[in-house]
């Protein structure tokens, strides 16, 4: 199947009656939620998992974009109106968004909101037609040694911390965190570093 024809069967089954349902129903909860600060995107999607157990693949995965999307436009809401971001992402927006509020154009800063929401969405989704074939292919070569490399570069912050600077009081209470998570992952059947570290004692986990 060819891209063209990818994209004429993911519209057909993204534009049918049900989906668009679902995704009105992501967006409307997402948007409510994304509005209270402390409830986030990974919060509510985690919630509804369980609804999602006796859907189609598709019409979850749909629901699901629905709500994570709703919740950052809906954190920019808050951020615009009351300058307090509802979300991460909307912490920015309270910069230009709040001060348009306060000239009376909170309108105009929800609609900017809005529309940048679409147009990035948009152009998101087209680079992810083009690119997510080769990136599907990168991903499926990864071995044992490519997610070490990874895992190793997500705590290479931690280690010039610990190495340079390690009279900071801050740096040294931080660091220790950094064990019991180094020996968690050695343990397990599926874990990352046991394709390279065997441990056989802590087969079971």
């Amino acid at each position: 199947m060819d891209l063209a024809q990818a994209i004429v069967v993911g519209f057909s089954t993204a534009l049918s009656w049900s989906n668009l349902t679902y995704c009105f129903i992501g967006v409307f909860v997402g948007t409510a939620v994304g509005v209270l600060p402390g409830l986030g995107p990974v919060a509510t999607i985690s919630l509804l998992l369980p609804f999602s157990f006796t859907m189609d693949i598709a019409s979850a995965l749909i629901l699901m974009a629905g709500v994570f999307y709703g919740a950052q436009y809906g954190g920019s809401i808050t951020a615009i109106l009351v300058r307090i971001p509802g979300e991460a992402s909307a912490v920015v927006t309270c910069i230009d968004g709040y001060a348009m509020a306060r000239q009376g154009r909170a309108g105009a800063a929800l609609g900017i909101a809005a529309f940048g929401s679409f147009i990035a969405g948009v152009l998101v989704t087209i680079a992810l037609f083009l690119v997510g074939p080769a990136l599907a292919n990168v991903a499926l070569a990864f071995g044992p040694a490519e997610y070490t490399a990874l895992v190793l570069l997500g705590f290479s912050p931690l280690f010039p911390a610990k190495f340079v600077y390690w009279d900071d009081r801050q740096t040294i209470a931080a660091n220790p965190s950094l064990n019991p998570v180094t020996v968690e992952s050695v343990l397990g059947e599926g874990s990352v570093f046991r394709a390279v570290l065997p441990i056989t004692m802590v087969q079971g986990g």
